[in-house]
């Protein structure tokens, strides 16, 4: 038999502070990520590479002070969480257009 325990987590003001700045510099370098595969990309036509850009987490730690604060495996995260949505959006992108020449294959059979 399974069994279900729920927790609740009451965080003192000095964490809830503490984990709202570890999500900010979650947020930061993913925008910051985000905005130099764009550049690159543009640029260079260069596609999205998850271990050239984690190989950029400590020049942004060097550029941006603060993101020393931060937990690395946090910010490494966010790097996964953005390689994620590259990769799912260039799968659903490569699914819709297979289902869309199916459809006109079929239409073209009637």
């Amino acid at each position: 038999m399974l069994y279900v325990y729920r927790f609740r987590l009451y965080p003192l003001r000095e964490q809830v502070e503490f984990l709202n700045r570890q999500i900010g510099h979650c947020r930061f370098v993913y925008n910051k990520l985000l905005e130099i595969a764009k550049e690159d990309y543009e640029r260079e036509g260069k596609k999205w590479n998850y271990y050239e850009y984690k190989k950029l987490l400590p020049k942004l730690k060097q550029e941006f002070l603060f993101l020393k604060e931060a937990n690395i495996q946090s910010l490494q995260k966010a790097v996964k969480w953005l390689d994620r949505a590259f990769n799912y959006s260039v799968i659903s992108c490569c699914v819709l257009c297979i289902c869309y020449q199916l459809l006109l294959k079929s239409l073209r059979r009637c």
